[in-house]
Parts: structure tokens; sequence; C-alpha cells
């Protein structure tokens, strides 16, 4: 009995995880603002046609109710391999055209693609769903309010992998940016099958996971606050240090030949004072002895 709720304990955290993975990984709702410049070249399309490409993105997502009637009769698997070859086709041919790979394409065609690439996050989104329904008995509405909210990191997350690629802050204007968008959310969706597959997932009926799940996410904020507090504290006690013995340093450099000589006359002096002293006393105590 023990063993099997350790099983399920572990089995409620890692479907949540997983969750979690896909929802900040599969929503790139802020694509075209990186790549829309990129887009407008290579299509050979206007301003008032690119509108129209994005549009199509979010008129994808409009037949999210497919997906929820393909989960009756689909196995959650396929659910999840149908967003992610929608993504990695959405995405992915508009990728290889502007990089050349591939002729340029139409309009109309730039169209069913954005169309598809938009409807893949609602395969995965429906995937989630399923996750939480057959792994929460009682909680599964408040794991996917939660784990929802991560979808508008997708954005930033891919940003700052293109920003680290590229070495420089706001170079998101690439087709890296687009290239990411189809690969990273693939590779997300391959482990989180991966762990489908070799973990049976359980049904888990606690609320107090609920509650534990409610309190880390309410004290996460603050945790990191003070994380960064500590962080800060620390290398601001190191940056003090650091410029009291590099002041010392340069006090030693900055001075001249002629002013270190001088002291180190004096220094002599003094020095050649103190052993004559030494000198003078040790006579006295030996007369005395004597």
């Amino acid at each position: 009995m023990g063993n099997n709720q350790m099983k399920c304990r572990l089995s409620s955290w890692l479907t949540l995880g997983c969750i979690t993975l896909l929802q900040a990984l599969s929503a790139p709702r802020f694509i075209f603002s990186a790549c829309s410049s990129l887009m407008e070249q290579n299509y050979h399309i206007s301003h008032v046609q690119l509108n129209n490409v994005i549009v199509a993105s979010e008129t994808g997502r409009l037949f999210g109710f497919v997906s929820t009637a393909a989960a009756t009769c689909f196995p959650a698997w396929m659910i999840l391999f149908i967003g992610l070859v929608s993504g990695l086709v959405g995405y992915g041919v508009q990728c290889l055209c502007i990089s050349h790979r591939i002729p340029a394409l139409s309009f109309w065609q730039a169209l069913l693609l954005s169309a598809l690439a938009g409807n893949s996050s609602c395969w995965i989104n429906t995937y989630c769903q399923l996750l939480a329904t057959r792994n929460f008995k009682n909680s599964y509405r408040t794991i996917i309010d939660i784990t929802s909210a991560y979808s508008g990191l997708s954005a930033k997350i891919l940003t700052s992998v293109v920003e680290g690629i590229e070495g420089r802050k706001g170079s998101t204007d690439s087709s890296i940016y687009l290239l990411l968008t189809c690969l990273v959310p693939a590779a997300a969706g391959l482990l989180v099958a991966l762990i489908h597959i070799c973990l049976e997932f359980m049904e888990s009926g606690d609320s107090d996971l609920r509650a534990v799940i409610l309190v880390l996410v309410l004290a996460m904020p603050f945790a990191i606050a003070l994380l960064t507090a500590a962080a800060d504290g620390f290398s601001e006690e190191k940056y003090h240090s650091g410029q009291v013995t590099r002041g010392s340093r340069i006090t030693l450099v900055n001075q001249t030949p002629e002013s270190l000589s001088q002291e180190v006359k004096i220094a002599v002096g003094k020095k050649e004072k103190l052993i004559k002293r030494q000198k003078g006393r040790l006579a006295v105590m030996t007369r005395a002895c004597l």
C-alpha cells in the first residue's frame, strides 16, 4: 500500500512537470513580432497580407474542438503526435522558406501553414488536459488553470535562447527563432512521451496534493526574491572587498619613484635607530652583569 501510494505521488508530480513543460514551450503566440519583417521579405507580401497571415494563425486555434472530439476516439499519445507534427510542419516549412532551402511560398500557402501551426497548440493543450484529467481526480481543473499560465512564457524563453545563440540582446529578427519554434516543442513533446511510456501513470485522488501545489506556487515569488537579494548582497560585499584591495594596489602603483625612494630612506633610518637602541640596551645590561 505504501509503495503504491509513493508511485501515485511520483506519477502526479511527473504529470505536473510534463504538463508545465508542454505549456511553457508549445505556445509561441508572439512569433510574428520577431519574424514579421523576414516573412514580409521572403513571401513577397504586403503588410496587410502579413496581418492576414497572423490572423490565420489565431484562426487555427479556433478549431480546437477538432482535437477535443478526436480525444474521444484516439489514444492520448496520438493526440500529442498530431500536435507535434502539425507544429513541426507549419513552422518548419516556413523556416525552410526563409532560410532559402525551398522556393518561396505563395500567400495562400503561408496562410495554410500559419493556420496549421496555430492549430497545433490546440492538440497539445488537449493532451495536457487528458493527462490532468486521468491523473488528478478532484483537482484537474486547478492543475490546468495553474499550468496554462506558463504558456505566456513561450515567446520569452525562445527569445532568450536566440539572444544567447546570437550573442547580443534584442537580436530576435532571425530565422533561428522560427527554427526553434518548430524544434523546441517537438523535443519537449518527445521527452514527455518518453516519460509517459516509461512510467505507469496512476489516478491520484489526494486532495492534499492540490494544497501543496498551491502553496508552492504562492511561495515561489517570495523564495526567488529572497534568493535574489542574498545573491546581490553577496556580490556587492565581494565587490567592495575587491575594491579595497584594488585601492591599496592603486595607491602603490600611482606613487612616483622619488616618493618611493624617500619612503624607503625613512624606513631604513627608523630601522637603524631601532638597532642602535637595542645595542645600547644590550651594552648596559652587559655592564650591569659584570
